[in-house]
């Protein structure tokens, strides 16, 4: 064999084996250009109520929809210093035929004011087969508004007396004043009348007078008269 035939068959196999390379290296190539697959699972998130006083507390609320040959995993928020996580409730899931809902409750309370944006969520899944993957999930936006709002610390305009049916006209009423004052200074001039009568003395009555009494009077009337005549 010549050396020219020798470097045209090494020439040849490695043409073949680039090929071959080449072929083998195609469909790897195109299941790498393929968009991955989407999850399987459907997420909504909830914040109720969307506005809170300062202090007061919100549920955030995931819900989870998939089928029943897929595992969800949520990990806790790691919320920032205005936001604090309250309580996590543990997932709750319920089944219907080959469907699987499951639900994650947390509350939230904010401490500084305006608009709070907690961070997204990570939602991890697996199939049984073995593919899986994460899933950051948007959480809406929580509004804190002051304790007393704008209307709250404006003044309310009293409300209107209702009116007593039958109540006496407005000149009527310094009228029954003047008479009631009336009534009750003579009441008390009586009353004080009375007690002066009660505590003056009786007067004790004269003894009507006798004939004993009377003849008496006529014989020191005489006497008397006697004496004068006897003195001139």
């Amino acid at each position: 064999m010549t050396v020219r035939r020798r470097r045209a068959l090494l020439v040849a196999a490695a043409l073949a084996a680039w090929l071959a390379l080449l072929a083998l290296g195609r469909p790897q190539a195109a299941r790498a250009q393929q968009a991955p697959a989407a999850p399987p699972i459907e997420v909504q998130v909830t914040l109720d109520p969307p506005e809170v006083r300062l202090g007061e507390r919100a549920q955030l609320t995931l819900t989870l929809a998939h089928g029943d040959d897929v595992l969800t995993t949520v990990a806790a928020p790691r919320l920032p210093d205005p936001l604090r996580l309250i309580a996590a409730d543990p997932p709750t899931s319920v089944s219907s035929g080959r469907r699987v809902v499951t639900s994650v409750r947390y509350t939230l309370a904010g401490f500084d004011l305006g608009t709070l944006q907690p961070p997204p969520l990570s939602v991890s899944w697996l199939r049984l087969d073995g593919s899986g993957g994460v899933l950051q999930v948007a959480v809406p936006p929580l509004r804190v508004l002051p304790t007393l709002t704008g209307a709250e610390r404006d003044l309310r305009s009293l409300k209107p007396q209702a009116a007593l049916a039958g109540a006496p006209a407005a000149w009527l009423r310094p009228a029954g004043a003047a008479a009631l004052l009336t009534l009750l200074a003579g009441g008390l001039a009586v009353l004080a009348i009375a007690r002066r009568r009660r505590a003056a003395p009786a007067a004790v009555p004269a003894a009507a007078a006798t004939p004993e009494d009377e003849a008496r009077r006529l014989l020191d009337e005489l006497a008397a008269a006697r004496l004068l005549q006897g003195g001139d």
